[in-house]
């Protein structure tokens, strides 16, 4: 009985902490339009970092997904966060204007792995790349969207 009492209070715990993220309405005329995609990868295949935009939750990013997004002309900042993927977290600022359609390709890759007894070190690196837009569309076909 009292393992059930501290499971579901532990649960509610955990789940409070969840910020659950925003509906992602499709861009207006007076927005632009960013677009956030992964190709399908091995490395890191498994993690779905979150992306934030000026500090809100907009989804989570799938391997071989997308998400698309409007945003008020001007500056803003996007921020992938997944501690499988790295410590902390990585982000980059924009500028965009009314009308305006962006597409940022988000990889990941192995450096190096090294084992010293029982201690496994992994080295990762995340790149996040501006891409044209006829570049994206072709990779965007092979990518679902993510929440």
């Amino acid at each position: 009985m009292h393992i059930r009492v501290i499971a579901c209070v532990l649960g509610i715990f955990l789940l409070a902490g969840c910020a659950a993220p925003r509906p992602v309405p499709a861009p207006t005329e007076e927005q632009a339009s960013i677009t956030v995609y992964r190709p399908d990868g091995f490395v890191n295949g498994g993690a779905y970092p979150y992306l934030y935009v000026d500090d809100d939750k907009i989804g989570s990013l799938m391997n071989a997904g997308h998400i698309v997004f409007g945003v008020s002309p001007g500056s803003h900042e996007l921020v992938l966060k997944n501690i499988m993927w790295w410590s902390g977290k990585q982000g980059w600022t924009i500028d965009v204007q009314k009308g305006q359609r962006r597409y940022y390709r988000v990889l990941s890759s192995l450096n190096s792995t090294s084992v010293t007894g029982p201690l496994l070190t992994i080295s990762k690196t995340i790149r996040i790349q501006e891409v044209p837009e006829a570049e994206a569309l072709r990779e965007l076909a092979k990518t679902t969207r993510s929440n």
